[in-house]
């Protein structure tokens, strides 16, 4: 919400950044303030001049919009794909500047061992969830897959226990997303097991 000093600091930025002749009356009431200010706006030049973050909130409320020359490209817009942790993703499209590529390291996949052997918190995993993951894809019962998680959650400090119900959120989550998701793995009372 704007109030009267903002709308008097933002008019009078108006008149010193645009070097308006005549200038706004600061002091007359805040309707006439408004009208000349969107007039002003649409003297604006984007490349030349520079606003304060408060005037630039003001104008945005107040309905004007800064134009933009219509030479002047839109930035690309890129959605960096994440490949661990689908809880990460965005809808929301990310404005992303292209610059020349760079090369990055690949990142190595978790390698699922054999049902006897768990990961006892050795591995780096970037984020809890991808962690869960690796340990959910290798299937076994629940309290075994419950305990390898909870000591995890220690680990990295979080607070609340880890149980069954956390466990079935985060596989409906999954599995909501990506219905092949467990692969050959089968969903049994006692936990995860090959059909």
């Amino acid at each position: 919400m704007l109030n009267e000093k903002m709308m008097r600091d933002a008019a009078q930025e108006l008149n010193e950044v645009l070097g308006l002749k005549p200038p706004i009356n600061v002091k007359k009431d805040l309707e006439y303030l408004s009208t000349e200010m969107r007039k002003a706006i649409k003297l604006i030049k984007p490349a030349e001049d520079e606003f304060t973050r408060a005037t630039q909130k003001v104008i945005n409320e107040i309905g004007g919009r800064i134009p933009v020359p219509a030479t002047e490209k839109k930035p690309t817009i890129v959605i960096p794909p994440i490949e661990d942790d689908e809880d990460q993703a965005t809808t929301e499209t990310e404005e992303v500047i292209k610059e020349p590529a760079k090369t990055a390291p690949k990142k190595k996949t978790p390698t699922v061992t054999a049902k006897t052997e768990k990961p006892a918190g050795k591995k780096k995993v970037d984020t809890f969830a991808s962690f869960c993951d690796t340990v959910f894809l290798e299937g076994g019962s629940w309290g075994e897959m419950i305990e390898i998680i909870q000591k995890e959650a220690t680990k990295r400090g979080y607070k609340p226990p880890i149980n069954r119900a956390a466990v079935n959120y985060h596989l409906k989550y999954r599995m909501t997303r990506n219905p092949k998701y467990l692969g050959k793995l089968k969903i049994t009372d006692d936990g995860l097991y090959e059909e």
